[in-house]
């Protein structure tokens, strides 16, 4: 729920998937992921980067004037290419644990035990949500689901006078 005083504005959401492999037109994820915020109504765009913590940071930088929400896929597990979380980590005002908490719940009771080792997280960086999620396609239904039905309000909170 969103606070009466605080007017929603129409948010627009960049996706970026990381990936050492994938590139846009062989992007499933960054497609699934792209159709599920267009049912919705959302306005996005898509992009991939490389693993590389230039890359990652770059997609934040370079697009932070003209996207409301960012949402990573991919680079949140524990091989050495896995550095998403720990790149933004790095660089955000603050970690929002709950959202992570509640996909590794919501993963674990559909998937399994491997879930847990997902490093899925929201961050708030210089006012903005970063949500970093899995890469897998499977991971994008729950994180999606999530995402949408927060970031309105995570939005309005943390760009509150």
């Amino acid at each position: 729920m969103v606070h009466k005083d605080l007017p929603v504005k129409d948010l627009s959401y960049l996706l970026v998937t990381v990936s050492t492999t994938r590139t846009f037109d062989n992007d499933e994820t960054g497609k699934l992921m792209q159709s599920l915020f267009q049912e919705k109504g959302k306005k996005s765009r898509r992009t991939v980067v490389k693993d590389s913590m230039v890359e990652i940071l770059k997609a934040f930088t370079v697009n932070f004037d003209d996207f409301d929400v960012f949402v990573y896929s991919g680079g949140t597990g524990i091989t050495a290419f896995d550095m998403t979380t720990t790149v933004l980590r790095k660089l955000s005002d603050r970690e929002v644990k709950g959202f992570g908490e509640l996909f590794r719940k919501i993963s674990f009771e559909r998937s399994g035990p491997l879930t847990v080792l997902s490093d899925a997280s929201l961050f708030i960086i210089s006012g903005k949500p970063v949500f970093v999620v899995p890469g897998s396609p499977d991971a994008q239904g729950v994180a999606n689901e999530i995402i949408l039905s927060i970031s309105d309000h995570v939005y309005s909170e943390i760009n509150r006078n």
